[in-house]
C-alpha cells in the first residue's frame, strides 16, 4: 500500500461519516433521524467512489468546519449545557452516558488558561526513535472474532478521534442489513490492525494515528481532567494489552506493583498525587494524632518525645514515620528499584543514564549520612530497607547532642531497643484471649515509654500513702498494689507447675521451724526444692525488682538493683 492510498483510508471516516444535523422538527424524531444519517453516510459513500469524490468531501468538511468557528466567534452557538447534552444522549439511547453527564461538572471554557493547563500536563516532546536493530521476535498477530470482542466491549457512546470513527459506526456496519459483508470488513479490519502491531506503517502516519485530542473536564475540586479520545488507536491497545496481558502480568508480577489489577497503575498515580498535595500539611497532621492519641490535650509531648516516637521499633521508637525522614530515602529506594526492574525487563537496552532530581536526591542523602562513596550494590535486594536503616542510624547517633537527654531518658531510650520491648504494638488486639488495651492504659504505657510525667509533683501513692514520683516508678513495685502481688504470685506458681510437670519435689512456702519474735511461723522461701543439689535442699525466692525501686536513690547501672535486692534479702 502506497502513501497517497493510506492517506485516503485515514481521510475515508472524517469525509463519510459526519454526523448529520437535522434541519426540521419532523427530522429531530428519532426514527426519522436514524433514516436520515443512513442516507447522509450512504450519499457520501457514493461521492467518494467517484473520481474526484474524495477532494470535494474533504472541501466540503473544511467549509463546514469553517462556518462553525465563524459562528463560535460571532456567539450565535450557545453553548450545549449538561442537561442538553443529557437530552442528546437520551435521545441516542445512552442512558448510562446520560446518567455520567448530569454528575459530571461540564467541559472547561477554551481559553488560553485552559491551554496552558492542557500543555503542563501533557508537555511536548520529541517523537520516540525507532530502534535501528532488527527485531528478531515476532509480532502480535490477531484474528477477527478477537477484533469483534475489542470493538464490542467500547461503551456505547464512545467519542471519535480525530478521524471521525466511532466504535458505534463499525457495530452498526457489523450488524442490521450489512451483516452479509461482515465477515469481510472484520477481516480487513484485522488486517490493518496487524499491520499497526506489527511496526511496518509509514513512519509519516505515526503522528495522526497515535495522537489523540483532549477534553480538558472540570474536577470536583476544581482542576482539569483531560481525557483522551479515539477509536482505531484504542482498539488496537486493547487487543494488544488483552493478547499478551496474562503473560506480561507473570513476567512483571515479581518486578512491578499493579500489573493485572484492574485501574492498578491509576490507583498508584492517585494515590502519589494526593499524598504530594498533603506534603506541606502531611507531617502537621501525622504529629498531632499522634500527640493525641499519646497524651489525649497533646500537653507535655515535647520535641524529645517526638523525635522517639517517629524512630523505628527495633530503634526505640514507635515507628511513625514523618514525611520529613522519609523524603530522604524514599525517592532514591524508588529509583534504585526502578533501575533495577529496567535492567531486568530491558536488558538490551543501556538504561544506566540517572536523571537529575534522582542525583540531586544522592548527593542529599550523602550529606545528610555523612557518605562519601555510594554503591546501589550495598544496598540491594531491599533498597528502602537499607537506606531506612543507614539514615535512621545516623539520627540514632546525632540523638544525644541534638538534644539534651537526662540520665533517665537515656538509660529509658536503651530499654526500649532491646528485643520485644516495643512487641505490644505489633500485636493483633484480641480481646478474648486478654490481648488488647483501653485507650487509657494505652496512653500510660506509651507515656511512660517516652519518659512523659504521668503524675503532678507532690502526688501520693493511693495504696501505701507514700510520695509518687512523677514519671509514676513507684507504681511499678508499690507493696501494697495488688497487681504486683498478683505478679509474684504467678511466677512462683509458675515455677512450681514446671517442678511438678519435670518430677522435681517441690514445696510452696514451706515451714521450716524458724519463728519470729511474735513466735509466727516463718516461710523464708517462696519454693523449697528437695534434694536439689549433694541431698541438700534448696530455698529459692522470688523478687521484682526495678532501676527505679527507690524514689530517692536510683541507680541506672545494669544488674545494680537485682544485687542490691540479693544483698537486702541475705543480711
Amino acid at each position: 500500500m502506497d502513501l497517497c492510498s493510506r492517506i485516503q483510508l485515514l481521510l475515508l471516516p472524517i469525509c463519510t461519516l459526519n454526523l448529520y444535523f437535522p434541519k426540521s422538527s419532523k427530522e429531530e424524531r428519532s426514527g426519522n433521524r436514524k433514516k436520515l444519517q443512513t442516507a447522509s453516510v450512504n450519499l457520501a459513500l457514493a461521492r467518494w467512489k467517484e473520481p474526484e469524490g474524495c477532494i470535494a468531501l474533504l472541501q466540503q468538511v473544511l467549509q463546514e468546519h469553517r462556518e462553525v468557528q465563524k459562528s463560535r466567534k460571532q456567539g450565535k452557538q450557545k453553548r450545549k449545557t449538561n442537561v442538553e447534552a443529557c437530552k442528546k444522549k437520551l435521545s441516542h439511547g445512552h442512558y448510562t452516558a446520560a446518567i455520567r453527564i448530569l454528575s459530571s461538572n461540564g467541559v472547561v471554557h477554551d481559553n488560553p488558561d485552559t491551554l496552558y493547563q492542557l500543555q503542563q500536563k501533557h508537555p511536548h516532546a520529541p517523537s520516540p526513535t525507532i530502534p535501528i536493530d532488527t527485531i528478531t521476535a515476532a509480532s502480535v498477530v490477531v484474528g477477527s472474532q478477537k477484533v469483534l470482542k475489542a470493538i464490542r466491549s467500547f461503551p456505547k457512546g464512545t467519542s471519535c478521534g480525530r478521524d471521525g470513527l466511532r466504535a458505534q459506526h463499525l457495530l452498526d456496519e457489523l450488524s442490521g442489513p450489512a451483516d452479509a459483508v461482515s465477515k469481510e470488513l472484520l477481516t480487513s479490519i484485522a488486517g490493518v490492525v496487524n499491520l499497526w502491531l506489527s511496526g511496518v506503517c509509514h513512519a509519516v502516519l505515526g503522528p495522526y494515528i497515535a495522537s489523540a485530542p483532549l477534553t480538558p473536564l472540570l474536577k470536583p475540586d476544581g482542576g482539569l481532567r483531560p481525557i483522551a479520545v479515539g477509536t482505531m488507536r484504542r482498539l488496537c491497545s486493547t487487543i494488544a494489552a488483552t493478547t499478551v496481558g496474562s503473560e506480561m502480568a507473570n513476567y512483571l508480577g515479581d518486578h512491578q506493583f499493579g500489573v493485572g489489577i484492574p485501574c492498578g497503575g491509576e490507583i498508584i498515580l492517585h494515590a502519589s498525587n494526593r499524598i504530594l498535595e498533603l506534603k506541606e500539611h502531611y507531617d502537621q497532621q501525622l504529629l498531632g494524632y499522634l500527640h493525641h492519641i499519646v497524651t489525649d490535650d497533646g500537653a507535655r509531648f515535647g520535641i524529645l518525645q517526638q523525635r522517639l516516637a517517629t524512630l523505628p521499633f527495633k530503634e526505640g521508637g514507635f515507628e511513625v514515620y514523618t514525611m520529613a525522614d522519609a523524603s530522604h530515602y524514599c525517592y532514591m529506594a524508588s529509583q534504585i528499584q526502578k533501575q533495577h526492574l529496567q535492567n531486568t525487563i530491558l536488558s538490551s537496552i543501556d538504561t544506566s543514564e540517572t536523571s537529575h532530581n534522582y542525583q540531586y536526591s544522592l548527593n542529599k542523602y550523602m550529606q545528610v549520612c555523612d557518605l562519601s562513596t555510594f554503591s546501589t550494590n550495598s544496598v540491594s535486594p531491599h533498597p528502602i530497607k537499607a537506606l531506612a536503616a543507614q539514615y535512621f542510624d545516623v539520627v540514632k547517633r546525632k540523638l544525644p547532642t541534638k538534644f539534651t537527654l537526662t540520665t533517665r531518658d537515656a538509660f529509658l531510650w536503651q530499654s526500649n531497643k532491646l528485643n520485644h520491648v516495643m512487641d505490644f504494638l505489633k500485636a493483633i488486639p484480641i480481646p478474648g484471649l486478654g490481648q488488647s488495651l483501653g485507650p487509657r492504659q494505652f496512653r500510660v504505657v506509651a507515656q511512660y515509654r517516652l519518659g512523659i510525667p504521668l503524675f503532678p509533683e507532690d502526688s501520693k501513692c493511693s495504696c501505701c500513702g507514700r510520695a509518687m514520683d512523677v514519671y509514676g516508678d513507684h507504681a511499678l513495685h508499690c507493696a501494697s498494689e495488688v497487681g504486683i502481688k498478683f505478679r509474684h504470685n504467678l511466677v512462683r506458681d509458675l515455677v512450681m507447675d514446671i517442678c511438678y510437670r519435670s518430677g522435681v519435689a517441690a514445696g510452696k512456702e514451706v515451714a521450716l521451724g524458724f519463728l519470729s519474735d511474735n513466735n509466727n511461723a516463718l516461710k523464708p522461701a517462696d519454693i523449697l526444692i528437695y534434694n536439689w543439689e549433694n541431698g541438700q535442699d534448696t530455698c529459692f525466692d522470688v523478687t521484682g525488682v526495678s532501676p527505679f525501686s527507690s524514689g530517692v536513690i536510683r541507680s541506672f547501672i545494669p544488674g545494680h538493683a537485682i544485687s542490691a535486692a540479693v544483698t537486702r534479702k541475705c543480711n
